[in-house]
């Protein structure tokens, strides 16, 4: 359409093309946008699923009690990168930290209180969840159909203020639902 290079209309017959070659580029940018979210989605759920996949794998092979909680607190650490510890009620029936990734992680009574809500309730609490959001730990409850056994307290190592994304909470939940599993095998 003359004149040629030019965004400017000689012959205003010409002005309906111009508006249907936008519509396409739109139409067509939208496309291209939604191949990309659809393609990033496709391998967020890879990674989960292989996550997954290779922590069941782990938890399987695990020979006991004690063997099932190192396994799943060094799978849980290198997953989320995060400072784990495991709470299992005690034979008195008040929860202990039975294993943490680090002997010098210690949770303070406050903590302590949210592990326990989080026990009794067997709902997640903690950092950047409705519930308890005060606490500096994100805590998951090891849940079974039938009971909580015990429950997993996280903190993020690296940033202090960033909390869980959806994705790796539902990766965090899958997690406690096998290590509930296996618990509730082996004892």
């Amino acid at each position: 359409i003359p004149p040629l290079y030019s965004f400017a209309i000689s012959d205003l017959r010409y002005s309906s093309n111009i508006v249907l070659f936008i519509l396409i580029v739109l139409g067509v940018s939208w496309i291209g946008r939604m191949i990309r979210w659809r393609a990033d989605s496709a391998r967020h759920r890879e990674r989960f699923v292989y996550a997954l996949y290779n922590f069941s794998r782990e938890i399987i092979g695990a020979e006991n009690f004690d063997d099932i909680l190192s396994r799943a607190m060094r799978s849980i650490d290198e997953a989320f990168e995060s400072d784990v510890a495991i709470l299992l009620p005690a034979k008195s029936g008040q929860l202990e930290i039975t294993i943490k990734s680090k002997t010098e992680l210690i949770i303070n009574e406050m903590e302590k209180a949210v592990a326990i809500w989080v026990y009794k309730n067997g709902r997640h609490a903690g950092k950047g969840t409705s519930t308890l959001s005060s606490a500096k730990w994100y805590y998951v409850p090891l849940k079974t159909r039938d009971s909580v056994l015990g429950v997993i307290c996280l903190m993020k190592q690296q940033e202090l203020d960033s909390v869980f994304s959806p994705e790796q909470k539902r990766l965090l939940e899958a997690f406690s639902g096998v290590i509930a599993l296996a618990l509730t095998k082996a004892s």
